[in-house]
């Protein structure tokens, strides 16, 4: 199946990314909504099983195998963190000041995503400190699949819930967990 290109990551105006208001549904956004979605736990059917490496065999050496290991267990710390990189949904700033279970979300998500992405710098630079000491293997083994990570916050694309619905004329959805779905 071919995706259209911005299926996930659409593009956006300006660094912090303009809500259009033709493509965001904030009336999804309830605090009823949010409960139900994240009681259901969407980010547990993540796959961070590992991938089938495509640059390398990590039976090779015991350098290999660390980097892959290491990787595998921050995928599994972070399931979460990940999940909610991919699944954005704005809270803005006068929702937060106004209702307090909007900026506890709100907080909850940015800790989640804050410590993440320092655990995966620090794997990043061990990862670069030993290929750097060992030689074991190139930088382009970072491209493999089994080591891409999700876009980073600061780049220019921010998805929300149910614009794929609005983009293409169809009926807004109802329900957040399913405005999430892809």
């Amino acid at each position: 199946m071919v995706l259209s290109p911005g299926w996930l990551f659409p593009k956006r105006t300006g660094r912090a990314g303009q809500l259009d208001p033709a493509l965001y549904l904030p009336e999804l956004i309830t605090e009823q909504g949010v409960s139900d979605l994240y009681a259901e736990a969407p980010w547990e059917d993540l796959d961070v099983d590992p991938a089938e490496p495509l640059t390398s065999d990590p039976d090779w050496g015991l350098s290999l195998a660390k980097i892959a290991t290491d990787f595998q267990v921050l995928a599994r710390d972070h399931k979460q963190a990940i999940w909610e990189t991919t699944h954005s949904f704005p809270i803005l700033r006068p929702r937060q000041s106004a209702e307090p279970w909007a900026a506890s979300i709100y907080s909850g998500r940015k800790n989640r995503s804050s410590h993440a992405r320092e655990k995966f710098r620090a794997w990043e630079d061990q990862v670069l400190d030993l290929i750097r000491r060992t030689g074991c293997c190139d930088l382009d083994i970072l491209l493999d699949p089994a080591f891409l990570r999700f876009p980073q916050k600061s780049e220019e694309s921010t998805w929300f819930p149910g614009r794929e619905a609005l983009a293409e004329g169809r009926s807004a959805p109802k329900v957040l967990s399913y405005a999430l779905r892809l």
